[in-house]
């Protein structure tokens, strides 16, 4: 899904099926969830987020509308370094009747913008080795101004067994079923990814098991360490 030269109508069924994936799984509960504890840590009604590498931006179009309900403002950014996957934000955007402000940059070239409260990524890591990894952490933390948090799969046969069956299940795409090997292959354990990010950021990082088959992390921001968030 990461080739920049994907035909438009694969790409579409691509982004589709991993939306249909994060439906499945409840993330976008269990991530917001950490959001609402961010801005009750603040004090403030009004949260300000940036999900990077955001895809079709599903988790954050499903956390806009879950903040309508609940009262809290959520203020929505995405940065995502594909136009076509910025089009299909829009357009999604639109009809879930919710705001969205789409940056097109890539992530791992230059600082990230500032001005945000938290800062997410979800199933990004995977793709990148240890020292690209390594240096998005850094960026995420630098530009955040409470909290980062990462979600992404963890790496095991049992994971990736189920992996396959759910993108078999929900999507008919071959770019989907070709991800869902290579990403599960190419992802952190639960261990690994602790230790790699403590390292990265020097600081503590709690990071925890969540079902089914990811882990979610949270990190302190470098600008200001919010305890109690974990």
């Amino acid at each position: 899904m990461d080739q920049p030269d994907l035909p438009d109508g694969i790409h579409r069924n691509a982004l589709i099926g991993l939306a249909r994936l994060n439906r499945m799984t409840g993330i976008a509960g269990s991530m917001y969830r950490q959001l609402v504890r961010c801005a009750l840590h603040s004090g403030r009604n009004t949260l300000r987020v940036l999900d990077v590498a955001s895809g079709s931006a599903d988790l954050p179009i499903a956390w806009a509308k879950r903040a309508k309900l609940s009262g809290l403002r959520l203020e929505m950014s995405t940065l995502e370094i594909s136009g076509f996957a910025i089009e299909q934000q829009l357009r999604h955007a639109n009809r879930a009747n919710v705001s969205l402000n789409p940056i097109q940059q890539d992530c791992l070239n230059g600082n990230l913008p500032g001005g945000f409260d938290v800062i997410t990524n979800s199933l990004f890591l995977h793709h990148l080795d240890e020292a690209d990894t390594t240096r998005l952490l850094q960026k995420l933390v630098a530009a955040a101004g409470q909290r980062v948090v990462v979600c992404d799969l963890e790496r095991s046969r049992l994971n990736l067994g189920l992996v396959i069956a759910g993108a078999q299940l929900v999507s008919r795409s071959h770019v989907v079923h070709h991800d869902a090997i290579r990403s599960v292959q190419g992802a952190y354990t639960l261990q690994e990814f602790r230790y790699l990010a403590t390292r990265a950021i020097d600081a503590p990082v709690a990071a925890r098991r969540i079902l089914p088959c990811r882990f979610m992390a949270t990190l302190p921001a470098s600008k200001a360490c919010q305890p109690g968030l974990n």
